[in-house]
């Protein structure tokens, strides 16, 4: 199935990590308003959390656009699990478009072939991802 990304509303992935006994376990989001072009990023944890908001510019959100069809994006499967490994990581991916229809995918330490493409196109687009995660990885250091 393909959406029509010229008419999607909201996009929106979550990522979390959950390892017994690390400092590293959290969850973050980033969510784009295409109609606003307005960007969200959120990360939660026992001991940090913070919300950032930004604009992208037209030209930046179509080639977002470009860039998820470009991974055949829509060619993937809804669901990702490995019942096998207790901690690790969890994904879900959201994209809402034509007002209510929505394309859903879910993962459980399972993931598609081309992921770590899809994970370098939201890196891209959403450099504050990098940025905190080498700030969380400073505060975190100080607390053990």
């Amino acid at each position: 199935m393909i959406c029509d990304l010229k008419k999607m509303d909201i996009f929106k992935y979550e990522s979390s990590s959950h390892w017994i006994e690390s400092p590293y376990t959290g969850k973050y989001s980033i969510e784009i308003d295409s109609k606003k072009l307005l960007c969200k990023y959120i990360y939660s944890s026992d001991f940090y959390n913070i919300e950032v908001k930004w604009k992208l510019s037209r030209k930046q959100y179509l080639k977002f656009n470009e860039d998820l069809i470009r991974i055949n994006l829509f060619s993937w499967d809804k669901k990702y699990m490995d019942k096998n490994i207790c901690d690790g990581g969890t994904w879900s991916l959201l994209i809402k478009y034509n007002k209510n229809e929505l394309f859903e995918i879910i993962g459980d330490n399972a993931y598609p072939d081309n992921y770590e493409d899809f994970k370098n196109i939201i890196l891209k687009y959403f450099p504050i991802i990098k940025e905190d995660n080498e700030y969380r990885r400073k505060i975190e250091t100080r607390k053990w």
